[in-house]
């Protein structure tokens, strides 16, 4: 009886199995059919998205920075469900270190909470030329976490003026100096930034000699004190040339410019073949090639000593002593009718994160600086 029963079993297996070889099987008929093992991909399961969505800053002073960023997406999670926390890392962290969800963890949170979109960063108390980075953790509803590009900025009172150019033409520190339209073709253009978002850059663009999209200028004039005569300054700037063909009636550009033609009484860079600093009616060149990738140029003047640095990195310095007169408007994009009515010069290409401040930074602060907003 009971070998009967086994047998009777081992039957109504197999042909359990050859009923549902269709959808579980796919030996042939004659075979045994192995056991299956199922593994379902839910698409419940998968983090929320911030590809292309940017982590800007809105505003920033000596003592306080604040954080916006574009809104995650998620397959299952209303974006006004979804859940944010803003963190800042210790202090000059090193490139790279701030861009996973563990790293982010360790740092200090300013703020979390369900669809929040910015946050305001204020410490107690900043040392001069600190830099720092920002990073936001977004959180679905099934726990998945996901960060954001991180963004380093530098918290120093020395700080003047400020134009990420992120959708925007406006000047982020106090001094509220923003760069309105000055000539070429309407509306301001803006390209990808280096970090890869979508008008997170400025953006001029020369198809001749004449046709060119707008070029700009500061609402206010730069009569601060620390930008003129022989005073000390730091000028902070993203870039990347297309180099459109040079000719005749274009013989150079001009990426931005203030102060007078007079000897020694501008302050600019510009582009002729070359990579030059605009003293005035004097060209000096910094470097024999231009490059068309993005290369963040810092311009040193402790008044005596002219310093570039590349990257972070010393380049060259040279000796000079300026006297750039007061209440003169900056340029960006081309030069002012003042250097001479024919000296436009039309900058082509890109150009981000424009900083200055009232004193000379140190090597150590711009080196700082360049890991905190370099694109990996």
């Amino acid at each position: 009886m009971r070998h009967f029963i086994v047998g009777l079993w081992i039957i109504f297996s197999l042909q359990s199995c050859k009923a549902s070889q269709s959808t579980q099987c796919d030996v042939p008929a004659s075979e045994d059919c192995p056991t299956q093992t199922t593994q379902t991909t839910s698409s419940t399961n998968q983090p929320p998205s911030t590809s292309g969505q940017g982590l800007f800053i809105n505003s920033i002073s000596g003592g306080s920075l604040t954080l916006q960023w574009d809104q995650a997406s998620d397959n299952e999670t209303p974006q006004s469900l979804l859940f944010y926390a803003a963190y800042v890392s210790p202090a000059n962290p090193a490139a790279g270190s701030f861009d996973e969800v563990s790293e982010v963890e360790a740092g200090t949170q300013i703020v979390s909470g369900t669809a929040l979109t910015s946050a305001t960063f204020s410490p107690s108390a900043v040392p001069a030329g600190t830099t720092y980075q920002f990073n936001v953790i977004v959180i679905d509803q099934q726990g998945n976490k996901s960060v954001y590009r991180p963004r380093g900025e530098m918290m120093d009172t020395s700080l003047i003026f400020y134009w990420p150019f992120d959708g925007h033409t406006n000047d982020i520190s106090p001094m509220l100096n923003h760069l309105m339209y000055f000539d070429g073709i309407q509306p301001f253009l803006y390209d990808v930034d280096r970090f890869g978002v979508a008008k997170g850059a400025g953006n001029i663009q020369v198809t001749d000699g004449t046709t060119r999209s707008a070029t700009l200028k500061s609402s206010q004039l730069l009569s601060n004190a620390s930008l003129t005569s022989n005073a000390s300054r730091t000028f902070v700037i993203w870039v990347k040339p297309r180099l459109y063909p040079l000719n005749s009636s274009v013989p150079a550009q001009m990426l931005f410019l203030y102060g007078s033609s007079g000897t020694n009484s501008g302050f600019g860079l510009r582009y002729n073949g070359f990579t030059n600093f605009m003293s005035g009616s004097n060209s000096s060149v910094i470097e024999g090639v231009v490059s068309t990738e993005w290369i963040q140029w810092v311009i040193v003047y402790d008044g005596a000593t002219m310093t570039f640095y590349k990257n972070g990195l010393f380049f060259i310095s040279a000796g000079i002593v300026l006297s750039t007169p007061s209440s003169t408007f900056l340029t960006v994009g081309r030069a002012d009718n003042s250097f001479g009515s024919n000296l436009t010069e039309y900058f082509d290409g890109a150009f981000d994160d424009f900083q200055v401040f009232g004193r000379a930074l140190t090597g150590a602060e711009i080196g700082n600086l360049y890991q905190a907003q370099r694109a990996l």
